[in-house]
């Protein structure tokens, strides 16, 4: 399911997701607690509020870092590592 999140992140979608994976590779605001449906609401409010410049920003500057953390280059080289 990580790997759906960060293909979206990578198409320019700005995510929201209670994935512990995904916590650890974006900002606070893209994150909520599993089953807190009040920080659910109120991160998405926060984030349906935004600039379309800001959200795009935003989506260009997370596209860039799961870009340079999940690309299939990287996640080749991981796999040869562990291969050899």
């Amino acid at each position: 399911l990580d790997k759906t999140i960060f293909s979206a992140i990578g198409n320019g979608c700005l995510p929201l997701s209670s994935s512990l994976d995904v916590r650890d590779m974006v900002e606070e605001r893209f994150y909520f607690p599993e089953g807190n449906a009040k920080v659910l609401a109120q991160k998405l409010e926060r984030l349906l509020s935004l600039s379309q410049d800001e959200k795009f920003r935003l989506a260009n500057v997370l596209r860039e870092r799961i870009g340079k953390a999940h690309s299939l280059e990287v996640l080749g080289k991981r796999v040869a590592e562990e291969v050899v």
